[in-house]
């Protein structure tokens, strides 16, 4: 698989594995998955949701493959298996590679616009849409446990990066 292609799906991987983290956070300091950060916002258990959705939704269309069925989040055992059910799909079709990505072109209806529609290649798809909505989910997630006093730093959100680190044996 070139880069390109696992670039979308390496992304999610990550993003969700430290969503995990940040959900097991959240039960440990007894916060509830009806949290939110404004009423007109969606609560915690529907930022996960999303959150795994858009990566499924993402990599599904990208490999021409059906997408799976998400639970419906009610609990924090829920919140974990909806991660790894989506991580495990993701990481199953990057494997698999993703197929022409740029001379294909995606559709996606606009909710409440009849007839309203963005069409877009493969990679505009991955890069303009599908990542952004996954980041802000994850993001949004992350400010709801903030928020309720969870302890939480940008370490806990790019918990993945702890693999990249090294230490100068010089220093």
């Amino acid at each position: 698989m070139s880069g390109s292609q696992a670039f979308p799906a390496s992304s999610f991987v990550h993003l969700l594995s430290n969503l995990c983290g940040l959900i097991d956070k959240g039960e440990k300091a007894g916060i509830g998955l009806e949290a939110r950060l404004i009423t007109d916002m969606y609560d915690l258990s529907q930022q996960v949701r999303l959150s795994c959705f858009h990566a499924v939704d993402c990599v599904a269309r990208l490999s021409g493959k059906a997408t799976i069925e998400l639970p419906e989040i009610d609990t924090f055992a829920a919140a974990r298996q909806a991660i790894s059910d989506a991580t495990a799909f993701v990481a199953s079709l990057a494997g698999e590679g993703m197929g022409e990505v740029d001379g294909d072109r995606f559709e996606l209806p606009v909710n409440g616009a009849h007839g309203v529609s963005f069409v877009m290649s493969g990679t505009k798809l991955a890069e303009d849409w599908s990542l952004p909505q996954v980041y802000f989910h994850v993001v949004t997630a992350y400010c709801i446990l903030r928020h309720a006093g969870v302890p939480l730093g940008v370490h806990d959100f790019m918990a993945h990066m702890q693999g990249y680190m090294v230490t100068d044996p010089s220093a």
